[in-house]
């Protein structure tokens, strides 16, 4: 696809699939699969209609906190954020490929255990091209140079020479003076920069109905990986989708914001023999069922909610002083709060993305069904369904502000145990009896 004047099209894209089956035994009982495919996805109109964000269609101009004062230099014809697109916008794509054995045993069971991989390329991801350099070596190649860009704004040269030669002022001179592209506030892109990759190990365990009884067991081992998430809004945690550092993207990477490192989910369904002691229209028709749900945390990040680095962006991490996930894991205190510093000014922090590990996941929930006869077409249900009936809190992940008041702590999102009981009424045409 190809957006005029927005990005070059991307005309080039194969989008190969291969997959066989192998009966080892020659006895139907044990077969090998395995599977390689390449699946393109669909450039989001969201990144071309971007540009209607930029001046004219919606002015966004930009006015530095403490500078309001001085003469309004941003007004009528402020700094614009623009927000553009790379001109040769590639179309992501991704690999996935799996191998797997199954096995059918006795009792109408089947067990499989695969490997199951993907990898992302050229995904999307918003970077900003004109974040503020924060050194002097960076700073020195500006053109015009910083101080005839502060006297543009309006702050008088005696004042632009103080910010660029007293060390404690240095980094305090405005972030729109020490960007590349001066004239420009902010610059966002459209970019194909993001690389994937998941790993997994998964294994089943599934029993076809007999004998009153179908259960499914599936339990997988895995690990994702990426430079960024999510292209819009926020990270799956609330953390910012944008990086710490711009010039360094290499950074980001880290784990998933939706990296589950293990899950183990079980389903059954199970009709209960007849209670010979009650009448047959209570002692008959009983069945229960239940899902039960585990799985380890999903990653954080911890963001300082200060700006020390300079870039004025906001998206700084702290360094790291010792290992965030040695804290007592209670509500009040998840992680190891003395894991994390501040990064120094005009610097930035050496902490990696989704470092934390926040609270684990488990519930179940169980229904208990009875089924009564009507007549021959007519079958009366009553059903009772407990979501969480174990009454375990689900725990949010941690708030990742130091500054804020909940920092520290794994917020629950009142996963409470909840109930329905309702009645249904069925019928069928046919001999076969549905609620």
């Amino acid at each position: 696809m190809q957006v005029g004047g927005v990005y070059n099209g991307d005309h080039n894209n194969l989008a190969p699939r291969i997959g066989v089956a192998w009966d080892v035994f020659n006895n139907a009982k044990t077969v090998v699969r395995a599977g390689y495919g390449v699946f393109y996805e669909t450039i989001i109109g969201n990144i071309p209609g971007n540009v209607m964000l930029n001046p004219p269609y919606l002015p966004d101009f930009f006015n530095s906190f403490p500078f309001a004062s001085w003469p309004n230099a941003f007004a009528p014809s402020g700094f614009p954020v623009l927000t553009i697109t790379q001109q040769n916008l590639r179309t992501p794509y991704a690999q996935h490929f799996n191998i797997g054995v199954e096995h059918q045993l006795p009792g109408r069971m089947l067990l499989g255990l695969a490997y199951v991989g993907t990898t992302g390329t050229k995904l999307p991801r918003f970077v900003q091209i004109d974040q503020a350099y924060i050194t002097k070596q960076q700073i020195d190649t500006l053109v015009p140079d910083v101080v005839t860009r502060m006297e543009l704004i309006g702050i008088p040269a005696p004042v632009a020479e103080q910010f660029l030669n007293n060390n404690e002022l240095y980094g305090q001179m405005p972030s729109i003076v020490r960007t590349p592209y001066f004239g420009f506030a902010q610059l966002f892109r459209a970019q194909d920069s993001v690389s994937s990759n998941y790993h997994s190990l998964q294994a089943k365990l599934d029993k076809r109905f007999s004998h009153g009884l179908s259960f499914l067991g599936a339990y997988t081992w895995s690990h994702s990986i990426d430079g960024a998430s999510v292209f819009f809004g926020s990270g799956a945690n609330a953390t910012t989708i944008f990086p710490q550092n711009n010039y360094n993207l290499a950074a980001e990477r880290g784990n998933s914001d939706f990296d589950i490192r293990q899950r183990l989910s079980v389903s059954f369904n199970y009709d209960v023999p007849a209670l010979k002691r009650l009448p047959a229209v209570l002692g008959k028709g009983w069945e229960m069922g239940g899902i039960l749900t585990v799985q380890t945390g999903q990653p954080c990040s911890v963001l300082t909610g200060e700006s020390l680095s300079g870039t004025g962006l906001g998206n700084d991490r702290p360094n790291v002083a010792g290992d965030p996930n040695a804290g007592p894991h209670t509500v009040q205190q998840w992680f190891n709060t003395s894991a994390f510093v501040l990064n120094a000014p005009l610097t930035f922090g050496d902490a990696g993305r989704n470092i934390v590990v926040g609270p684990n996941y488990r519930d179940f929930d169980f229904s208990l069904m009875k089924n009564t006869a009507v007549g021959e077409k007519v079958n009366a249900q009553f059903r009772a369904e407990f979501f969480n009936i174990v009454n375990h809190p689900k725990l949010c992940p941690p708030q990742q502000y130091p500054g804020c008041s909940e920092f520290w702590h794994a917020l629950s999102n009142a996963g409470r145990r909840t109930e329905q009981r309702r009645p249904g009424l069925g019928w069928s045409p046919a001999d076969t009896v549905c609620a």
